[in-house]
């Protein structure tokens, strides 16, 4: 069943391939050099950015990707709040430091706009994607966005580190194995929730899980959510691999959250909720300033 849903789903995308609409800015060129890393320096990631929203009470801090020098894709409720709306401010942050130094100083970039999909009910809908006003300097690079020749089994969540002395390091990563039945699995995630040894709370409304997301588990302990790993994931973070062929690094997934988004789900068996990249493709490309095609294609 799952192997025919797939196959349907790319049947459907083939028939509307993904290309980059007329630039938003006339200079702007339509391609561009994606997903390659200091090969002398491979703990560092050029594409890695964080972002500070601030709201009418609060403030909340994520992170994001850069997919062209003038785009940033993050997940939607970084900027905007079911129970708020939109964020008054949105700011990004570039990190300007030495990669195995335990000291992070951060380059301000200020944003033009941003558009979202959210919607605080449905898991398959939380994604953003943030226009800066100038372009990112030139030793920042995006990352490639995947593709559908990149049906990948597993991946890496990259991020930076909130507690330095804690980890030694200013980026974290993580090994990723994406569940491929995470639809079958549902209902017995459904059931452990609501067993009466297991105080979760109400279950927060997720649709049945659709191609629109990704399902991940740490494959290092095969267990999910895992206290030291999945639950160091923060909104936004991406879900990365990379290329056999030409050893490129590409985009798969944005952190959106954990099953149920609260503290219980770093104790008990609830994958890490990412949105698919491929299933917003032309989404994103259509509310960039730079479309961002890897150059090989």
């Amino acid at each position: 069943m799952v192997n025919m849903l797939q196959s349907i789903f790319i049947n459907l995308m083939l028939l509307n391939i993904v290309s980059c609409p007329p630039p938003i800015i006339s200079n702007i060129t339509n391609v561009c050099d994606c997903g390659k890393i200091d090969p002398t320096n491979s703990n560092y990631w050029p594409w890695l950015v964080k972002i500070r929203s601030r709201f009418a009470d609060k403030v909340i801090d994520c992170q994001g990707v850069l997919i062209s020098s003038f785009d940033i894709l993050t997940a939607g409720h970084c900027v905007y709040s079911s129970k708020i709306g939109t964020s008054s401010l949105v700011t990004v942050y570039l990190p300007l430091t030495n990669p195995i130094s335990s000291q992070i100083e951060w380059i301000q970039q200020e944003v033009h706009r941003f558009k979202y999909d959210y919607r605080s009910t449905n898991t398959s809908h939380d994604i953003a994607v943030i226009n800066l006003i100038e372009r990112a300097p030139d030793y920042y690079q995006p990352i490639c966005l995947t593709s559908l020749e990149m049906m990948v089994s597993n991946g890496i969540v990259i991020g930076f580190n909130e507690n330095i002395p804690k980890y030694n390091s200013i980026v974290h990563q993580s090994n990723v194995e994406i569940i491929s039945d995470c639809e079958f699995q549902r209902q017995h995630w459904l059931n452990f929730s609501k067993s009466t040894e297991n105080n979760l709370g109400t279950f927060t409304g997720y649709d049945p899980i659709n191609f629109s997301i990704i399902c991940g588990i740490n494959s290092a302990s095969k267990n999910v959510s895992i206290l030291n790993q999945d639950c160091q994931h923060i909104p936004g973070q991406p879900l990365i691999h990379k290329s056999t062929s030409d050893g490129r690094w590409f985009l798969d997934g944005i952190v959106s959250g954990t099953w149920f988004n609260n503290k219980h789900d770093c104790y008990h068996p609830f994958p890490t909720i990412y949105v698919s990249v491929l299933f917003y493709s032309e989404w994103i490309y259509f509310n960039s300033i730079e479309c961002c095609l890897n150059t090989d294609n």
